[in-house]
């Protein structure tokens, strides 16, 4: 078994080939299963004549074959000026070349899902959101098993069709070409997220699948905050934190003291939260 080939049942390794065999597929069969994918292409076995006996017909067996993968460059599915990204968990080292990043990235399987070259160096990066990059002159190698437009478990699943020139991403099989990086320290672009669901206007930053609009001019009162905040759409309102990641990034977001939706307008020294999200059908 070798980490280089692809992670599903019925892939073994042998003698610097990866290969998957199907006793019951023809030639003919198999083609599509082998174009499914990356670099792959069709093995034929024949069994040795001492190994069939009299009056039994020779047999063959027909597989598909990935070529010395240990030996060769592993071919990974390249994209320009892209980053993967997690919103939850993101990691990332740095590595002195692109061929011991990737031979990192394999031995670190799932920890692992691509590597990013980026103004000469190399990092392995752990992320499955795919992300423009516009003029980062990045190189993103996403470590997939699968033909473009294919993904999933044995790589049976159809990406879905995107628009324009946007790739769908390989290891999710979704179109993420709402998704650019603005903002970018190094590999990473959590806190520079900008995405055309979101209103267009400068202060709006994209984060886990919502829109935050975060005010870095004018100084406002809670009550203030809270009707510019209600101003962009109905049901809006100051923000209401729900986990420990986000609180995280907001923290690192924001510039200066600013207003959640938690008050004490009393003055009891007992702080509530009066944000109440009542349209979850939009993002922010």
């Amino acid at each position: 078994m070798s980490l280089k080939c692809p992670p599903f049942t019925g892939w073994v390794y042998k003698d610097g080939v990866c290969v998957y065999l199907d006793h019951k597929g023809s030639q003919y069969e198999i083609e599509p299963i082998c174009r499914r994918y990356l670099a792959a292409e069709v093995l034929e076995i024949k069994q040795s004549p001492n190994v069939v006996g009299p009056g039994v017909e020779r047999l063959k067996l027909i597989g598909i074959s990935l070529r010395n993968p240990l030996f060769l460059d592993v071919k990974l599915l390249a994209f320009r000026e892209k980053l993967l990204i997690s919103f939850k968990g993101f990691a990332w080292q740095r590595h002195h070349s692109l061929a011991a990043a990737k031979d990192s990235c394999f031995l670190q399987r799932e920890s692992c899902s691509g590597v990013l070259q980026l103004k000469g160096a190399h990092y392995t990066v752990r992320g499955s959101v795919l992300v423009d990059s516009p003029g980062s002159g990045t190189v993103l190698y996403v470590k997939s098993a699968c033909s473009p437009g294919y993904h999933g478990v044995n790589c049976t699943k159809r990406c879905l069709l995107c628009p324009g020139s946007h790739p769908c991403n390989p290891l999710s099989g979704r179109c993420e070409e709402g998704l650019r990086c603005v903002r970018r320290i190094g590999p990473s672009c959590l806190h520079g997220l900008v995405s055309s669901r979101c209103p267009g206007r400068a202060g709006w930053w994209y984060w886990d699948g919502h829109c935050y609009f975060m005010e870095e001019k004018d100084t406002k009162t809670w009550e203030e905050a809270e009707r510019a905040c209600r101003s962009f759409g109905e049901g809006l309102g100051l923000l209401a934190l729900n986990s420990q990641e986000e609180k995280a990034w907001v923290a690192t977001m924001v510039q200066r003291h600013s207003w959640t939706g938690l008050n004490d307008l009393d003055g009891d020294g007992r702080w509530t939260c009066m944000t109440q999200h009542t349209d979850p059908s939009v993002p922010w």
